[in-house]
């Protein structure tokens, strides 16, 4: 069921690429927000036909149904005692189990969040995709993610099936879900033409989505009743902050090292740092009638940069290859380097492909 859910969610992202690409073009971004809003507000309709009633009362329950949520799927050969035991906040936080499930979510919801937020920038800065390239390939990777949530709820049941221990099927899911993301990610670093870059992404949210299913499900196993939605939101709030914190350190990280470098998406390989931007006005020439979408000019690194620590040099070095050029000469303060991702206009992003890219901005 949880894999079920979680596939809805990428639906959602396979969908909303190409229509959100074609509503900017065709509309520009307020209308777009706004008919996107729009369709938030419809949602409500079937939301509130649907969860019209609590399952004490819900007409659309069968009594066999509402009896298994109601008892909160525990385990009825458990003391009568012990079954209506819930443990508070603190209580549970004493488990070692409930640990396991904040930390995974802190540490692994990043790597969701981290595609969520720059594939778009990422496919500008390092193929020189426009808006209309963009919508029509952004979304492949979330086939692979929604392909991913299912198999990672088949796998963990079918284990059941035959006989394996909760534990064993939840690790086993897990575990392969992070086996199959590592390769994926350096894989990702070196990938040389748009198709394999979006094809490695795809396999990397597939193993995400195959792990972090399983991850989300953890709470009901461990506890019943109140405690499972308690232990949930507290993964929930511990995911958050990983994003938060790790969107924070991105650009401390390059301010602090001087590295300015894309590392094409390898940002958990090099201890979360990511890429400097810079805004400058699009080069044209006389008769040029090309689509002034957006596009993004990318400053590569400095030689001999921190992107890797000594063990990933030796380690990946086949499969890493992190842009070198000279420092950048120091720059008048009106135009010096944004290291953070910045969405504007058209007219203050470039990007001209066929130029090399360890060339400066005119």
């Amino acid at each position: 069921a949880q894999g079920i859910f979680n596939s809805g969610a990428s639906l959602g992202a396979v969908i909303s690429a190409p229509a959100i690409a074609l509503l900017y073009l065709q509309f520009g971004w307020k209308a777009t927000f706004i008919i996107i809003g729009l369709f938030g507000f419809l949602w409500l309709v079937p939301w509130l036909l649907i969860f019209k009633a609590p399952p004490e009362r819900h007409p659309w329950l069968s009594a066999e149904e509402r009896e298994y949520i109601l008892t909160g799927q525990r385990d009825e050969s458990a003391p009568a005692g012990e079954e209506q035991a819930a443990p508070g906040w603190f209580e549970m936080l004493r488990f070692r189990q409930s640990w396991s499930v904040v930390a995974s979510r802190f540490f692994l919801d990043p790597i969701w969040w981290l595609f969520v937020s720059w594939l778009p920038i990422y496919l500008a800065a390092t193929f020189g995709f426009d808006i209309a390239q963009i919508g029509f390939s952004a979304w492949v990777p979330y086939v692979g993610a929604m392909a991913g949530a299912l198999f990672g709820g088949w796998l963990a049941r079918y284990l059941l099936e035959k006989g394996r221990t909760v534990d064993y099927a939840r690790k086993l899911t897990i575990t392969l879900g992070g086996v199959i993301m590592l390769p994926a990610l350096l894989l990702t670093a070196a990938a040389a033409t748009p198709v394999s870059a979006i094809l490695l992404i795809a396999v990397i949210l597939f193993g995400f989505q195959t792990a972090i299913g399983n991850i989300q499900t953890l709470p009901s196993d461990f506890f019943s009743g109140k405690s499972v939605g308690s232990l949930a939101g507290v993964g929930g709030a511990a995911a958050v902050a990983g994003v938060l914190i790790t969107t924070e350190l991105i650009p401390r990280i390059i301010e602090a090292s001087g590295v300015r470098c894309w590392c094409r998406l390898r940002s958990y390989r090099c201890g979360y740092s990511a890429a400097g931007f810079d805004r400058s006005p699009r080069r044209t020439e006389p008769g040029d009638n090309r689509s002034r979408s957006p596009r993004f000019v990318v400053h590569p690194g400095t030689p001999g940069s921190g992107c890797t620590t000594n063990i990933w040099r030796t380690v990946a070095a086949t499969l890493t290859r992190c842009a070198a050029t000279r420092r950048r000469p120091r720059q008048p303060a009106r135009a010096r380097t944004s290291l953070a991702p910045t969405i504007a206009s058209s007219k203050d992003m470039s990007y001209t492909p066929g130029t090399p890219r360890d060339a400066s901005p005119v």
